[in-house]
């Protein structure tokens, strides 16, 4: 039998990192690809070039074609939700069957 206090010595810290699965990054990396569609892109050259006049169709090119370009703005999202989300204080061991847990004050 395990008391109360048995299953408190159960509870251990978090874990202090906290990642996400290959999966669910991938799965941001389409959801960002997607959002950014058609309307958004990069420039090629330094914004000095615009008062030149030399710049052109060519100097741009969509965000969501370069897959790297959509990791980075996908991992930036990622790490900033993990580093604003409450981490859990405890995690508890399963046990198996289920401990019968008695109140100490019946005792």
């Amino acid at each position: 039998m395990i008391t109360t206090s048995d299953f408190r010595a159960l509870a251990q810290p978090a874990p202090a990192v906290v990642s996400v699965a290959d999966n669910t990054r991938q799965a941001v990396y389409a959801a960002v690809a997607e959002a950014l569609g058609d309307s958004a892109y990069d420039c090629l050259r330094v914004w000095e070039a615009w008062g030149c006049g030399t710049m052109g169709p060519d100097d741009f090119y969509l965000v969501a074609d370069d897959e790297d370009r959509v990791a980075e703005i996908a991992d930036a999202a990622i790490e900033a939700i993990l580093r604003t989300t409450p981490k859990p204080d405890i995690i508890l061991k399963p046990q198996f069957p289920p401990p019968q847990i008695i109140r100490e004050d019946f005792l």
